[in-house]
């Protein structure tokens, strides 16, 4: 299971689906960004980062 389809799960669980989730990729490509907030990420966040980005 990769990372968008783990945070679809997690937002389709009701016990689980209030818990903020970030989404990490070594990706900067834009349609993933948009397709993990679409399925409610909280934030994305490209690798490698700086400690500030958090």
């Amino acid at each position: 299971m990769n990372g968008l389809k783990t945070i679809i799960a997690i937002k389709a669980d009701s016990k689980l689906s209030h818990i903020p989730t970030v989404m990490m990729s070594i990706s900067s490509n834009p349609d993933l960004a948009q397709k993990a907030i679409r399925a409610d990420a909280s934030e994305f966040i490209t690798k490698p980062t700086s400690f500030s980005a958090f």
